[in-house]
């Protein structure tokens, strides 16, 4: 009987977790959540892996908190864990990467508790703050701390030193179809596409 109702309870924390995935797309679909697990898989497996650690780390926190259970159901405390493990992964390198970034989701979670609690005084929906806040301090950190390298493929820099390729012509259709998959900060069309595709399973208005 306990066996069972643990194998329910890691079900459920499963597609709740999975439901992350499609709110960050600000939708509630497991189907749709799946769909973009595997365009993260198409573009890279480990990152896919993080991602999907990543969430179940921030939607088991949510579950912890009785007052956010139901958001955490939902995939709310999934979507910002998720983004901050991904982020780490590829904005940073060193061996303790894999640790950063599930701490990183610890964070972004427990950030997304104590901001619903002061953005619910002025009603106001706390979104993908703790994802920006938790990166951003990630990268800061990094320059600190010995182990943790800045990923020399992410440059921030004034936009006046960017070097853009002007060779050939523009393809619009693949711009907004990588557009879809940048929101998961990666680049590849066929990723894109999939995320594209969930929109259209979780509604036509979605995916226009």
């Amino acid at each position: 009987m306990q066996k069972t109702m643990d194998a329910r309870k890691f079900k459920l924390l499963i597609l709740h977790s999975i439901k992350g995935f499609s709110q960050v797309m600000l939708m509630e679909n497991a189907i749709s959540g799946s769909l973009i697990l595997l365009g993260i898989s198409l573009y890279s497996p480990t990152l896919a892996l993080i991602a999907f650690l990543s969430s179940i780390v921030g939607t088991s926190i949510g579950l912890s908190k009785e007052s956010h259970r139901n958001e955490a159901m939902k995939g709310i405390y999934g979507f910002n864990s998720l983004l901050s493990g991904m982020a780490i992964m590829l904005f940073l390198q060193g061996d303790w990467r894999w640790g950063i970034a599930l701490i990183a989701a610890a964070f972004s979670a427990y950030l997304m508790y104590i901001l619903s609690k002061i953005f619910l005084r002025w009603k106001l929906p706390v979104l993908t703050a703790p994802f920006v806040v938790t990166t951003w301090l990630g990268l800061l950190v990094s320059y600190k701390i010995t182990m943790l390298h800045i990923n020399p493929a992410f440059v921030t820099s004034s936009p006046a030193k960017w070097r853009l390729p002007i060779e050939g012509k523009p393809n619009f259709i693949l711009g907004l179809i990588k557009g879809v998959g940048e929101v998961f900060i990666i680049d590849s069309f066929w990723a894109g596409s999939l995320i594209l595709i969930a929109l259209f399973v979780a509604g036509w208005r979605f995916g226009v």
